[in-house]
């Protein structure tokens, strides 16, 4: 699953997870919608945010959790 989904399953809001990983709601959407690039930090962060393991979580554009199709 994408991030965006685990944030749907999870039933997290973005503003919420955005102030347990130290960045901006708007930061946290760019990363979501692939216009950023997630570092294993901010991977490692998200997943922990969200109460899950960074490689249950398909990244784009590398890292932990990438899956590539």
């Amino acid at each position: 699953m994408g991030p965006q989904e685990a944030l749907r399953v999870t039933g997290k809001r973005a503003p919420w997870v955005a102030q347990q990983m130290g960045v901006s709601r708007s930061y946290l959407w760019r990363l979501v919608r692939g216009e950023r690039s997630w570092t294993r930090d901010l991977e490692r962060s998200f997943a922990l945010a969200l109460g899950m393991a960074p490689e249950a979580i398909s990244f784009f554009g590398g890292g932990l959790g990438t899956t590539p199709t």
